[in-house]
């Protein structure tokens, strides 16, 4: 019975959609009982139907959205249908063509044993993301394949207690492709808290790299997610009963697989879960680690997070003595306050930190009030009031200490405005007009799109200084590195960029070069292309100034050199000169420790001064390849955490276009991972390397396409400041850019004479 005054409660239905169409041979008949593939955002997992006798098939119930149809009989496969757009209440029909598909087959084997391996999940994907992938396991003899495929090249294996690998370099209708999983390691051990008492219901995640280099994250959650996932994969789409709506799904719901929490209580999908988190007695064990460099850390509501030192695994190593110890944390006890000090109600509160693996959010109660308990180390407190500016307060806190912190909002909101003009102050109209503050303690990005007459507004937006975006797709992008004042309207003049092209060739055969990248950096822009067959490459609305031209390939040597992209008059096209890169040598061989065992996962860097961000890393047998070297003679050093650092250069001749095979580097000492010192790295960063210099700290690379290197950040760079405190010494610099991924960090730089102040986002 509805309670008496309270309003009548009010139920929206949407409309849904209908997808329709016929399926038929090429010859045009039609194929009955063919097997049509609906999935997209408004239906998934995928679910079938089947074609009636004359190859027609009507889903009804379709929620609008964006959808892929497939079909498929037997051998045969038609092309799906893909970015299909649904809009509510209408009606798409599509035709399906079924073609001879191809078939995949190939053979999992162990690497180490060279034996078949047995109930191996392949997934067949066709692209890096498919809605509708195919998933099967391998028989006794380590065999699979997959029929009614098309010409594509993606897929990946994996299995309980080896390495998950993709495989990206074999197409259905080949020869069959053979896979070698190596033996993955096992981690085991106890989470106890500071008085050595175990703790149950402790959830332990891995992070690091493996040996080659890749980004290795495990938790219980994202294991079982995956398993769960295959699962649903290998039993097909489900089918479609059509029942008024898009579908009843017939018997009982498959398990929902749960990221294990951290509050003592886990949700368990096959072993995984189990694993990763800690029994009543605080124990451990984790199958399935990649070998590499490896970090544990344990999380429990009731403690602050903990982390052990960096370790070195190897391939079906097993680890058994890992002891984690949960600290008590302290509390951070907080209230949210306005300019005069006095408490503001219901304003969401988050909490991030070096070793929170997420933020952690709630909402101040009706005094401002708020509370966070399990912290430890430096933290940052960021509130969020609605229509105003979010305010920042950074605090570190010891182990049991109860820390009062008062996040004070802004106490002066301002409105930005501005216009958008071209080049003869004519309005430009949809221009995108992206605003960020410059100020640490206002972490504030919003954007706007400028009106018809080029005006744009931005309100409750904390005091400047402000950095300014503009982005608009027939002309340049341009950014205003700082505005200081908002007291007049703002003219944004935009220049109609440029195209420029250019080719790159082999020096020695006189030819194209194909996928050759190609990087035009300048301190405000950075475009980024690959050369196509003709060895031809493109980038579009590129600012006329002076750049520093970039261009690597596989087996070349890498050049660099100054270009300036400059036009007479209307000219809307630039042709750089043709960059001929000379063709490389390689350098092959081992690297070994003091008493000749071969190191798996060690650095090889070529070339002086020693550059370790450059290096190469050694496979699973100890060998190495160092491609692109130009001829000469080459220096190479070799190093390795658990072995050392080769204690002088290795000199080989190089010849261009060939190999240089049979080097071995000579590590000092014996190669021993459980002794292993590794420096940490931190969880998120900016993905620089820098360098201490009589100048500061100095930028000394910035790795291409990453989050700094968009927000401006150059080689050469001195910063000055992290979160507007000053850094004299590049240790202190890389403490203060550590923090959660994803997190705004303000950086201070000179460069030349002037002072630039960035913001970047910390990424892992």
């Amino acid at each position: 019975m509805p309670t008496a005054g309270a309003a009548p409660l009010r139920i929206d239905l949407l409309r849904t959609g209908v997808i329709a169409g016929h399926v038929r041979d090429a010859a045009g008949n039609a194929v009955a009982s063919a097997t049509i593939v609906l999935a997209g955002s408004g239906v998934w997992p995928a679910r079938q139907v089947h074609a009636g006798a004359d190859g027609a098939y009507h889903i009804e119930g379709v929620p609008g959205g964006v959808y892929e149809v497939r079909a498929h009989q037997g051998e045969l496969v038609a092309d799906p249908r893909e970015g299909l757009m649904l809009d509510p209440g209408a009606r798409i029909d599509v035709d399906l063509v079924l073609l001879p598909g191809l078939t995949l087959s190939g053979v999992v084997m162990d690497a180490d044993g060279n034996a078949p391996l047995a109930s191996v999940e392949v997934l067949v994907t066709e692209d890096a993301l498919s809605f509708s992938p195919r998933a099967v396991r391998t028989n006794v003899q380590g065999a699979f394949a997959v029929s009614g495929l098309r010409d594509r090249d993606h897929f990946r294996v994996g299995a309980r207690g080896r390495i998950r690998r993709a495989h990206r370099q074999h197409r259905p209708g080949l020869t069959p492709v053979r896979i070698d999983l190596r033996r993955a390691a096992t981690i085991s051990g106890i989470v106890v808290d500071s008085r050595g008492a175990p703790v149950r219901g402790a959830q332990v995640e891995i992070t690091g790299t493996t040996d080659s280099g890749a980004a290795a994250m495990l938790s219980g959650g994202a294991l079982a997610f995956q398993s769960a996932l295959f699962e649903a994969q290998l039993a097909g789409p489900t089918p479609l009963r059509q029942n008024g709506e898009l579908g009843v799904t017939s018997g009982g719901v498959p398990p929902i697989p749960l990221v294990p929490s951290v509050s003592g209580v886990a949700s368990a999908v096959g072993d995984f879960t189990t694993g990763f988190g800690t029994d009543p007695d605080g124990h451990f064990r984790i199958t399935g680690v990649p070998p590499g460099r490896i970090q544990l850390t344990a999380r429990h509501l009731a403690y602050a997070p903990a982390e052990i030192p960096t370790r070195i695994v190897t391939a079906g190593a097993v680890i058994d003595d890992v002891r984690i110890v949960l600290p008590d944390g302290g509390v951070i006890d907080g209230r949210v306050v306005d300019a005069r000090g006095y408490p503001v109600a219901t304003v969401r509160v988050e909490l991030t930190g070096e070793h929170e693996p997420y933020p952690r959010g709630l909402l101040a109660g009706s005094d401002g009030t708020f509370e966070f308990r399990g912290v430890l180390g430096a933290l940052t407190v960021t509130a969020y009031p609605v229509g105003q500016p979010p305010a920042r307060v950074h605090v570190e806190i010891a182990a049991g200490q109860t820390l009062p912190v008062s996040v004070p909002l802004e106490s002066n909101v301002v409105r930005f405005f501005g216009r958008v003009l071209d080049s003869r102050d004519f309005p430009v109209p949809y221009a995108q007009v992206r605003v960020r503050s410059l100020r640490a303690r206002t972490p504030l990005t919003q954007t706007s799109d400028s009106s018809e007459d080029g005006t744009f507004v931005f309100e409750s937006l904390p005091e400047p200084p402000y950095q300014l975006e503009v982005d608009h797709p027939d002309y340049a992008v341009t950014r205003i590195a700082r505005v200081a004042s908002v007291e007049r309207e703002l003219s944004v003049h935009l220049v109609a960029g440029v195209l420029v092209r250019g080719t790159v060739s082999d020096a020695p055969a006189r030819a194209p070069l194909a996928l050759a990248h190609v990087h035009l950096e300048s301190p405000e822009n950075v475009f980024d292309a690959v050369t196509n067959v003709d060895g031809a490459y493109e980038m579009s609305r590129v600012p006329l100034a002076d750049y520093t031209l970039s261009v690597e390939a596989d087996a070349h040597v890498a050049m660099s050199r100054a270009v300036r992209v400059s036009v007479r008059r209307d000219d809307t096209e630039v042709t750089l000169d043709d960059v001929a890169l000379d063709a490389g040598g390689s350098v092959s061989g081992d690297v070994v420790d003091r008493y000749g065992e071969l190191v798996s996962g060690a650095d090889v860097v070529v070339g002086e001064p020693l550059d370790w961000s450059r290096a190469v890393r050694t496979d699973p047998h100890g060998h190495f390849i160092v491609p692109g070297v130009p001829a000469g003679d080459a220096i190479l050093y070799a190093r390795h955490p658990a072995a050392g650092t080769t204690e002088s250069a290795t000199r080989v001749r190089v010849f261009a276009a060939e190999e240089s095979p049979g080097t071995v580097l000579r590590l000092p000492e014996r190669f021993d991972p459980s002794r292993a010192v590794v420096e940490d790295a931190p969880r998120a960063s900016i993905a620089a390397v820098l360098r201490d210099t009589p100048d500061g700290v100095t930028v000394r690379s910035v790795r291409r396409g990453s989050r700094a290197e968009a927000a401006g950040l150059r080689a050469g760079d001195t910063i000055t400041s992290v979160d507007e405190v000053d850094v004299q010494r590049s240790r202190d610099a890389t403490t203060r850019l550590r923090g959660t991924e994803g997190e705004d960090v303000v950086v201070d730089v000179k460069r030349g004479e002037r002072s630039v102040r960035l913001v970047i986002a910390r990424e892992r």
